[in-house]
């Protein structure tokens, strides 16, 4: 068993990757995607606004959490004070 509250990649094993980040108001999340991957977007505490692929997709506030395809671009935009669990799920085929 492990405990950590340091932000950054927090676990990894062989088909999936826990990263924790702590947004500021005002800071955004840059276009990526994570190909071959599922990924579990969960908002621990605040509020962003996320966009798929240029497009506006949903407003996330504290205890909410999305699920989508890695191939899709991410953006995001950190609308109150954050902290963001991402968790990348590799896909068996990868």
């Amino acid at each position: 068993m492990e405990k950590t509250a340091q932000a950054g990649k927090i676990y990894q094993g062989d088909n999936y990757i826990i990263v924790k980040k702590m947004m500021r108001k005002g800071e955004s999340i840059p276009k990526h995607n994570h190909t071959h991957h599922d990924v579990i977007f969960t908002v621990i505490s605040g509020k962003v606004a996320v966009n798929f692929d240029d497009k506006p997709f949903a407003m996330v506030e504290a205890g909410e959490i999305i699920r989508f395809d890695g191939q899709h671009f991410i953006d995001a935009e950190i609308l109150e004070d954050a902290q963001i669990q991402v968790a990348l799920i590799k896909h068996p085929c990868c």
